[in-house]
């Protein structure tokens, strides 16, 4: 799509970044997808239904329902929540786990590397084996 010499005569790097991404089908729809989450989450209010935490002990375990007989459109859950509401408002936790787990794991990373880098020798060692450790330990 875009040439080694194109990308590199662009002086503002925010439209180098932006022709990389479009050049690349998974990391456009990826875009795309977190767009998406993070206009949901900071709309809930707006676009969930209805009130997430409100039970409506009428419409215990409802099915999901498509053809507008019921106002749930995913269902109730066992206390009669709205489970679209909840869903959408889950949304803004998630993004705000995934955010502080990124910062916070940036912020031991570089503290590490930095006393690593600094004081090289035993220190390095130490933190290397570590790091290793944590490595070997499978993810959950």
């Amino acid at each position: 799509m875009y040439s080694q010499s194109e990308l590199k005569k662009t002086d503002n790097p925010f439209v180098r970044w932006a022709k990389l991404l479009l050049k690349s089908k998974t990391g456009t729809i990826g875009f795309i997808i977190v767009v998406v989450v993070c206009f949901i989450a900071i709309f809930a209010p707006c676009l969930a239904p209805h009130n997430p935490t409100k039970p409506y002990p009428e419409m215990l375990l409802r099915p999901p329902s498509w053809n507008g007989e019921s106002p749930f459109l995913l269902g109730t859950d066992n206390l009669g929540r709205d489970i679209l509401s909840r869903i959408i408002y889950g949304s803004r936790i998630s993004l705000l786990v995934g955010i502080c787990s990124v910062f916070v794991g940036g912020a031991f990373g570089v503290t590490l590397g930095l006393l690593s880098g600094y004081y090289g020798g035993i220190i390095d060692g130490v933190i290397m084996r570590l790091g290793d450790a944590f490595l070997a330990i499978p993810r959950i």
